[in-house]
């Protein structure tokens, strides 16, 4: 029997990262103790992988700035496929959907170069990031099958429907990211359905009921105090706790 491979410092780190439950904090054990490996390898270790495992420990520790910021750095930097999926996932985390529509061009550019197949890399619910940011334009640029392009002109159509600009979707957009961050709403996956003339989206949060129902009271009264309340009643974001969602 050969001898098992040891493991690298950037395996333990990876292996703590994926033994972190769904809906769980990093313990500060385990992230002090991934900080410290990260330091040990940074000499000898692309920038960009660093930044990114850095990056999912902030995300699960609940520091959602600092997760924000390597993403953002790492969208600059990197040209490594799987550096920017973990990007994407870090946006989609924090709500910053105007991002992950940004990386996923990045992602697709680069798939073009090295015959990778995008779709089997894309997000869940990949749309929403186009549609929700106001850049539904942009996603027919990249994604020219039959199955997406009837679900781009879905979308288009009942934003035409709803009447809601691109302008107004980006600004509700910017209010709810703000307030998913400052509140270290900790996402755990979301619904969306379109019933009369209202496009509802229920996020599902690892967070108390007290913390998302001040968080459901924050993006609206930002809403109303930048005149977007109408809009809001159009496309309706509503956090829940997770509790809520499971079946």
């Amino acid at each position: 029997m050969p001898p098992s491979i040891p493991k690298t410092k950037a395996d333990e780190v990876k292996e703590i990262i994926n033994n972190t439950l769904s809906g769980d904090t990093l313990s500060e054990f385990n992230y002090v103790r991934c900080i410290r490996l990260l330091k040990e390898i940074e000499l000898f270790t692309a920038q960009d992988q660093i930044n990114m495992l850095r990056g999912i420990l902030e995300l699960y520790v609940g520091n959602l700035h600092k997760a924000k910021e390597l993403a953002l750095v790492n969208y600059e930097i990197s040209n490594d496929f799987q550096v920017l999926r973990n990007a994407v996932f870090i946006f989609q985390q924090v709500m910053a959907l105007d991002w992950v529509v940004k990386t996923m061009g990045r992602m697709s550019e680069i798939s073009k170069k090295v015959n990778i197949d995008l779709k089997e890399s894309l997000p869940p619910a990949y749309e929403l990031s186009y549609f929700l940011s106001g850049n539904l334009s942009l996603a027919e640029d990249y994604f020219k099958s039959k199955e997406m392009s009837t679900l781009l002109e879905d979308l288009r159509l009942i934003q035409e429907s709803l009447e809601i600009s691109n302008e107004s979707l980006k600004d509700i957009l910017q209010i709810v990211h703000k307030a998913v961050v400052d509140n270290n709403a900790r996402y755990n996956f979301l619904e969306y359905s379109y019933i009369d003339e209202e496009f509802l989206l229920t996020i599902f949060l690892h967070n108390s009921h007290n913390e998302v129902s001040q968080l459901n009271a924050e993006v609206a009264k930002q809403c109303y105090q930048s005149g977007l309340l109408d809009e809001l009643n159009k496309v309706s974001y509503l956090f829940l706790p997770s509790e809520s969602g499971q079946i």
